[in-house]
């Protein structure tokens, strides 16, 4: 009975049966990209395509470019590069499937006024120069140059936040990706 040893580590206290330990949820920052061109920074509902404004390729943001040089927003792999050096999907180190498309039915250019050497496959540092364009004969041949930034797998990601004001400098953070995960119980 009474006179038994107590063991420290086997006393319980007296609230605790009545209070299970409960996982927390926690967000979490996993991935901030960088603007991967300067320029006036618009939500995706001003994007003249429905695909892009309706958020169908996924969420982000677009930013009409103040001069012709796209950057790597991520260390990553590119996974998309077409012929017409227009777009370019990058899945990054982090997982965000990243897809920037640069002007609007620009495909129609078929690559004139756009210069790349990248390839499907090629490993890209954030800040790398991936395409140049020349964006006033771009624009003097009928295209808008509003490029949006996607993140094509949203959906895996609890938070695809602007980190951008009005304007993006080249390399500024401009949307961070967040996860939540379930922390240690309380």
């Amino acid at each position: 009975g009474f006179d038994d040893p107590v063991n420290p580590d086997e006393v319980v206290h007296p609230d605790a049966a009545a209070t299970p330990a409960v996982p927390v949820a926690v967000a979490q920052v996993s991935e901030t990209l960088l603007s991967p061109l300067s320029g006036r920074v618009l939500p995706l509902s001003a994007v003249p395509d429905d695909v892009f404004s309706k958020g169908l390729l996924g969420q982000g943001i677009a930013i009409l470019p103040d001069r012709g040089e796209l950057r790597s927003p991520v260390n990553g792999v590119v996974v998309t590069f077409l012929p017409s050096k227009h777009a370019v999907g990058i899945l990054s180190d982090s997982g965000a499937e990243v897809l920037i498309h640069i002007g609007i039915d620009t495909v129609n250019l078929n690559g004139t006024h756009f210069t790349s050497s990248l390839q499907v496959g090629d490993r890209v540092r954030s800040g790398e120069v991936l395409v140049t364009f020349d964006a006033e004969a771009v624009i003097a041949a009928g295209y808008a140059l509003i490029t949006p930034v996607l993140i094509v797998n949203s959906d895996d990601y609890s938070s695809v936040q602007v980190l951008a004001g009005e304007t993006a400098a080249m390399g500024t953070p401009l949307l961070a990706l967040t996860t939540t995960k379930q922390a240690d119980t309380l």
